[in-house]
């Protein structure tokens, strides 16, 4: 694993002597710029002051693994703007994900010291450099000839790009090192989660892995739970490829949320299908939680007006929602309330074709969906900053549940005696072996 990534000392000639070898490989490969003259000591010296005699601030760093050197990379910038200038591995350790991964730490780096853009060139016949730029959003804006070769001049507006979009971008780029880098033998598939399927990473985010595995792998307790790579959390949840066979309805609810956002960093041949269905929420389970949902909030007393007292959907929906208030519980009302709030958050998320997300981001993620009641996110917020009693809260909910049951009824989801067909059949309901 990479273990460090560190600045040379510019006084340590050994050290200096190592990277203006890596500089002349480089240069022998084609991929960087050709110099008039040799490179030597000497001559990255005065290159460093040329640089700083131009106002222009230079780092230079160094990629350990296993705690040798096996690389560089350099830049430039001031007045809000980069420029990568070089990025050099060991033969021995290309195409294991390690440009991705420096590159993702510099663009975060870069955005912590506020640059805004960054900007980098690419000789036209580097394929291998062409495709990592562009995997780490960089766009092509321009071309120039440098002799009889052609220049690409790619740029990225770090400015237009949020923090947490950025790390979020590093956890991926990590995730695919680990990925590249480790012996897949048993391993079915490794899907990315967390912030890395959400977009979205802070200091706090762990980097969450999904290993699918056949009944052979034999280190799953060696693999599974939390593990640290530098200053990073890892955090990799290890499912048997059979317990994902059962039916869908069968498999722990979170896990399956989490499998549905998730991003495939690897699937071995033949095996795609398979995490596709498993990703693709079915019809009748759908339905299934939609019904039973419905019903949960009916018998907290949260049903559309005109179903109050009436006999419908095999069940007769007689219980008021303020009963706690009725039996002077006002704490429980308060419980309830932000109970039956979640439970509408889930309905939402079914009725996108979602397993609903865990609780510490369902909120947020909500906004996001495309089948959403009618002024969403203005009555969520009144819920929680204007609302301050319970009836307020409780009519902004009926509001909710009265768009979704004309989604429901829209889709022939509520038809029929479903009271008998879905509910009463459920386990809580029949105990049996």
């Amino acid at each position: 694993m990479i273990n460090r990534i560190t600045l040379p000392t510019i006084k340590e000639r050994r050290k200096l002597r190592l990277l203006v070898s890596w500089i002349r490989k480089g240069r022998n490969e084609g991929w960087f710029r050709q110099a008039r003259r040799p490179v030597t000591i000497n001559s990255y010296k005065n290159y460093l002051k040329s640089l700083k005699q131009g106002g222009w601030k230079y780092e230079c760093k160094e990629i350990y693994i296993k705690k040798k050197p096996v690389g560089y990379f350099d830049f430039k910038y001031k007045n809000n703007k980069a420029e990568v200038l070089g990025l050099y591995l060991d033969k021995r350790f290309r195409g294991r994900g390690i440009g991705l991964y420096i590159l993702s730490w510099l663009l975060k780096y870069l955005k912590d010291l506020k640059i805004k853009k960054v900007v980098l060139d690419i000789y036209s016949h580097n394929l291998v450099s062409i495709k990592l730029c562009s995997k780490a959003g960089f766009n092509l804006v321009d071309s120039k000839l440098e002799g009889h070769r052609k220049i690409l001049v790619y740029e990225l507006n770090l400015e237009a790009i949020s923090e947490n979009v950025i790390f979020a971008r590093f956890h991926k780029a990590i995730a695919e090192y680990i990925t590249k880098n480790l012996d897949l033998k048993g391993i079915k598939a490794i899907l990315g989660a967390g912030s890395i399927a959400r977009n979205f990473a802070d200091f706090y985010s762990d980097i969450d892995l999904i290993f699918i595995v056949n009944n052979s792998f034999k280190n799953l307790k060696q693999l599974a739970g939390e593990h640290q790579l530098n200053e990073f959390n890892i955090d990799i949840t290890v499912v048997s490829d059979t317990y994902l066979k059962q039916p869908i309805s069968n498999l722990d609810s979170s896990l399956a949320q989490v499998i549905q956002e998730s991003i495939v960093l690897y699937c071995q041949k033949g095996f795609e299908r398979f995490i596709k269905r498993i990703q693709k929420l079915p019809k009748i389970e759908r339905k299934r939680k939609l019904i039973s949902l419905i019903f949960e909030l009916g018998w907290l007393g949260f049903v559309p007006k005109s179903w109050r007292g009436k006999y419908k959907y095999g069940y007769k929906w007689y219980l008021p929602h303020d009963l706690p208030l009725i039996r002077n519980l006002p704490l429980q009302g308060d419980y309830i309330i932000n109970y039956a709030l979640d439970l509408i958050f889930q309905i939402l998320f079914y009725l996108n074709w979602k397993h609903p997300s865990s609780p510490k981001w369902r909120l947020v993620n909500s906004f996001s969906l495309l089948i959403l009641p009618r002024n969403f996110k203005e009555k969520i917020r009144k819920f929680y900053t204007k609302s301050n009693n319970f009836t307020r809260k409780a009519n902004i909910l009926i509001d909710f549940i009265e768009d979704i049951v004309k989604v429901l009824k829209n889709e022939k989801i509520l038809q029929g005696n479903v009271y008998k067909k879905y509910i009463v059949t459920r386990d809580n309901y029949i105990y049996c072996h």
